[in-house]
């Protein structure tokens, strides 16, 4: 038996629900790995949601073994893990606790494919009340940026610091998210309306909501 079959073996053996998908595995001569490995995805994540993170973490170790040893043409990265993406955004699923069941080669894969996938769920922020709670009405001043674009932010991290009305304040995160890019410079004008910067949410469906995605709070002294 090659070591390609053995692995996909000792996968079924984890989970009884894998074993038409292991039967397959074995009939499918000359079949393209990546159909295989997608076939798991379609495999471990049907409905109920409830239960498929603790089937991914028990194929974890598996998984990252195939991607050290059998992602050849990125059959794994593109075939299982790209498609499991695919699958649970399309069910509007939250992927977090998936991302997180599956090994730290996984999640580098994770990263890179949802970051791929989701190039079109970037947040634009424009300077007004839809994006900004608390956004003025008039115009306001960048006084510097808090966050460089790559910067992760938790919840209430902090993007820029602006002048508004001769005030400092401070704009934050109310989601967790990257700064991708900025369209601005320190000392640099904001009328209402203008593009301020694009934010990549950690949670895909953040970009599904209406806002707001920042909001404009007093600076407070730190040392």
């Amino acid at each position: 038996m090659s070591e390609f079959l053995s692995l996909i073996d000792r996968i079924a053996a984890t989970d009884s629900g894998l074993g038409t998908w292991r039967e397959d595995a074995h009939q499918d001569d000359g079949v393209s790995p990546s159909l295989i490995w997608a076939d798991l995805a379609h495999s471990l994540i049907d409905p109920p949601e409830d239960g498929v993170a603790e089937r991914l973490r028990a194929i974890a170790p598996l998984i990252e073994e195939a991607l050290e040893r059998h992602d050849h043409q990125d059959a794994v990265s593109l075939g299982f893990i790209e498609s499991f993406i695919s699958l649970a955004q399309n069910r509007q699923w939250d992927t977090k606790p998936l991302r997180l069941a599956l090994g730290p080669v996984g999640r580098q894969h994770w990263d890179a494919l949802s970051d791929y996938l989701n190039q079109g769920r970037l947040i634009q922020i424009q300077f007004e009340s839809k994006a900004i709670a608390n956004c003025p009405s008039g115009s306001a001043t960048l006084i510097g940026w808090l966050a460089v674009p790559g910067t992760r932010l938790a919840r209430g991290g902090r993007v820029a610091e602006m002048d508004v009305g001769g005030q400092a304040q401070e704009l934050v995160t109310l989601f967790e998210c990257r700064v991708d890019r900025v369209a601005l410079k320190a000392g640099e004008t904001l009328p209402p309306g203008s593009l301020l910067c694009y934010l990549r949410p950690d949670d895909y469906r953040q970009s599904l909501s209406p806002g707001p995605f920042l909001e404009l709070r007093l600076a407070v002294a730190r040392d």
